[in-house]
């Protein structure tokens, strides 16, 4: 019974912090960092070709 309630529990956080994650991530660069964070991109998607 506990086990069963903490995987909802589980369950239910890892949704609404998948949900807040994809609204971060379509946010645009705050003002004054976008050479930073275009190098950012740049490496994350660096790393995501090599896997």
């Amino acid at each position: 019974m506990v086990v069963k309630n903490d995987e909802e529990i589980r369950q239910y956080w890892e949704e609404q912090n998948r949900e807040c994650f994809a609204q971060i991530a379509r946010l645009p660069p705050p003002p004054g960092l976008e050479k930073a964070w275009a190098k950012l991109q740049a490496a994350k998607a660096k790393l995501e070709s090599k896997s």
